[in-house]
């Protein structure tokens, strides 16, 4: 197994708040967020989903480190069902979680597929590691470009 490249070139989501973010081309978001998130930190993390594949004229994957996630606001998972990134994602993996929070996100997922059938949750995977999540993406990438 190749070891994954480190890399911390990190730029901070919003002034003044500990979530940060990068871009690895041509087509990987990876987000790390430290403590509570609100709905702008989630807002901001969909515009820039937006702009980097927007920017680069292609679908992008996000892979999402919540280890050291806080507290969510309730208005996030409203965000979350009126904000629809299908046209800018190929998959999400997020990792990192406790069990906790990948069981209260997998509720969340499920809970989407029901109000909001017509959005896509079968490309949401969750994962202990960022080297299962980097396998996740590799993965994704072979099955989905032999697929078109």
């Amino acid at each position: 197994m190749v070891k994954p490249e480190v890399r911390e070139d990190w730029w901070p989501l919003r002034a003044g708040r500990p979530h940060g973010f990068r871009f690895e081309a041509p087509d990987l978001f990876v987000s790390r967020v430290q403590g509570d998130v609100s709905d702008v930190d989630v807002a901001r993390m969909f515009e820039l989903v937006e702009e980097l594949a927007t920017r680069t004229g292609r679908q992008l994957y996000w892979m999402a480190d919540i280890s050291r996630l806080g507290k969510l606001r309730e208005e996030v998972g409203k965000l979350a069902l009126d904000r629809d990134l299908k046209p800018f994602l190929r998959g999400v993996v997020i990792y990192g979680g406790s069990f906790h929070q990948r069981l209260l996100a997998t509720m969340v997922t499920k809970a989407l597929r029901v109000l909001r059938p017509e959005r896509r949750t079968d490309r949401v995977v969750f994962c202990a590691t960022e080297a299962e999540a980097r396998a996740i993406v590799e993965a994704q990438r072979r099955s989905q470009n032999g697929a078109s």
